[in-house]
């Protein structure tokens, strides 16, 4: 989710493209709540190692400083609140407070997945849409039926090109940089 909540911060100027923070492995919410790295401090970040790193800290501030409004049109956008409307049985919505006690921590939480509920399938759509520029498709279990191909439609942007094009590059890092948290899952030559 860090990702998707970096992509936001870059659209909405809460984050620069080749920013960077320092991370001191905490960060003081509220009286009663402090966001914490599992991985401790990282030190002075730049968004690739934030990312690759798995920082708290870094999603938590690009969350609080792009906003509750913003962060409400991230969910939305990703379609993380609807029905992923496959026609399967059972299919449910994600669910989300929007009178949580504690908005700020909500929305500090929010940057890195938490306090929100969200079904598989609207979360893989979400991130396909990266790949397809920032547009997200409505998701689809058939390409086909017979010769007679399903429709195929576009449900939203969720980030512009230009920073779906950045999280992509940064996604690579987590698996290739020795740093990041993905680089056990390697593939010789690929």
């Amino acid at each position: 989710f860090k990702i998707m909540t970096l992509g936001k911060a870059l659209d909405t100027g809460a984050a620069n493209f080749g920013g960077q923070m320092q991370c001191n492995g905490r960060l003081q919410i509220a009286s009663w709540k402090t966001i914490s790295c599992d991985h401790g401090a990282h030190g002075l970040v730049d968004w690739d190692q934030a990312i690759a790193e798995s920082c708290n800290v870094a999603a938590a501030t690009w969350a609080l400083n792009m906003g509750r409004e913003h962060m409400i049109e991230l969910i939305e956008g990703m379609g993380l609140l609807q029905k992923p409307g496959l026609g399967l049985p059972g299919e449910i919505r994600g669910n989300y407070d929007f009178e949580d006690y504690s908005k700020r921590v909500q929305l500090a939480t929010n940057g890195f997945g938490q306090s929100l509920n969200a079904t598989p399938v609207a979360l893989a759509n979400s991130y396909a849409a990266l790949a397809n520029g920032g547009v997200r498709m409505k998701p689809r279990l058939i390409a086909r039926v017979g010769e007679k191909p399903t429709e195929v439609a576009q449900a939203g942007r969720v980030v512009s090109k230009e920073s779906a094009d950045e999280l992509m590059r940064i996604m690579v890092k987590t698996i290739e940089e020795e740093y990041g948290t993905g680089h056990s899952l390697r593939i010789s030559g690929y």
